[in-house]
């Protein structure tokens, strides 16, 4: 089942994944973050830079190292930090939000220890809050408003788990706790809730972005699945979130189930009829994919258009066919999509396409996840 047919079902999905047997992945130990500059550092750069997590032993999705690099792969930057860890899930994989973000001219990057740090193209960094984390069972979304003054988190706890092969969980509640920070100051946590193991949680919260000037969440996405689509780490009802941690204004209609949300509001939703739609902050249509298959899933920056599975839909009625493989998952600039190849073998490097010629895949030379792009004038 993949996350589009878990967004249907929700209920389901939950009982599907904490009702089942182990898979998990442990932390590896990196006692600091330390910066790996290129050697052209020092060299002004200008345009777009992309940022970039790399997984560490364990492969995606743990990372242990973020780099900003030029649109041709190379590195201007990279920083290495302590990675998290993997909450033990039975049959199941946590949906677990990327560690960085992109907001401010800045990368925002979260450690295994709860520690967000920004990083700026010319190799500096300043850590901006810690969200506290403290044992293995433990997963951390966030997200930075546009000017960087604010931050939300939100910390969800798995219960233990079972030494005997034949129970989910040790003892233990789901617990979620949302926290408000500002840089330089500590988190004030704002919402604590917890769940029963007999009644697990349909409406925890993760942290998805930030847009109308408040943190957006979303609303009923459960915290596990059995079968990730590729690309996609977030999909559901989405809402922002008030003071009181809390959700707030639904976005999208009723009817969106949303993979991706812009800071304007935009959001590209995934509906029942196996369309991905662009809609306005009230659910009106902007444009749509048909058919557009699953996975792969990014709304442009500038909302104007959205990969779908094999497909760029554009606002223009537009359409570009992408290579079979190819697994969006971002955007460079208006004109160039990054991603992934997926074969039998795996994943690929990470690589670009240029929408004037979607045949010719640039291999970037290294692997990971891209996050997104800071424009420097």
């Amino acid at each position: 089942m993949g996350l589009r047919a878990c967004a249907r079902s929700m209920l389901g999905c939950i009982f599907l994944a904490l009702l089942a047997g182990g898979c998990s992945a442990a932390s590896q130990s990196n006692p600091s973050s330390s910066s790996v500059p290129s050697a052209s550092t020092a060299q002004v750069v200008h345009g777009e830079v992309m940022v970039a997590l790399e997984p560490g032993p364990r492969a995606q999705p743990i990372h242990n190292r973020i780099s900003l690099r030029r649109p041709d792969g190379s590195v201007i930057v990279s920083h290495s930090f302590t990675p998290r860890s993997a909450p033990r899930v039975n049959f199941a994989a946590p949906v677990l939000a990327p560690e960085a973000t992109v907001v401010d001219g800045h990368a925002y990057y979260a450690d295994g220890e709860g520690r967000v740090r920004a990083l700026a193209v010319d190799g500096t960094e300043q850590q901006v809050a810690q969200f506290p984390l403290t044992g293995s069972q433990q997963s951390l979304s966030f997200a930075v408003s546009p000017d960087g003054s604010r931050l939300v988190g939100a910390v969800f706890t798995w219960p233990e788990p079972s030494p005997s092969p034949g129970q989910a969980f040790g003892p233990g509640n789901f617990a979620l706790d949302i926290y408000a920070a500002s840089p330089g100051q500590a988190a004030t946590r704002i919402r604590h809730q917890e769940w029963p193991q007999t009644k697990p949680p349909t409406d925890a919260v993760a942290v998805v972005g930030w847009a109308l000037d408040a943190p957006v969440v979303t609303t009923d996405m459960p915290p596990a699945t059995q079968q990730a689509s590729p690309g996609l780490w977030f999909w559901g009802h989405v809402s922002t979130l008030g003071p009181d941690g809390w959700p707030q204004r639904q976005l999208g209609g009723s009817g969106c189930r949303a993979v991706a949300v812009n800071p304007d509001g935009t959001l590209l939703c995934v509906s029942e009829s196996a369309s991905a739609q662009a809609r306005n902050p009230d659910g009106s249509l902007l444009f749509e994919a048909k058919k557009p298959g699953d996975g792969g899933f990014t709304l442009s920056p500038d909302g104007q258009r959205v990969t779908a599975g094999t497909q760029v839909a554009g606002r223009d009625g537009s359409v570009v066919q992408l290579p079979s493989t190819f697994v969006g998952q971002g955007w460079l600039d208006r004109q160039t999509v990054v991603g992934v190849q997926a074969t039998p073998q795996g994943e690929s490097n990470v690589d670009e396409l240029k929408l004037a010629s979607p045949s010719q895949v640039k291999d970037l030379g290294f692997q990971g996840l891209f996050v997104g792009a800071l424009n420097v004038p």
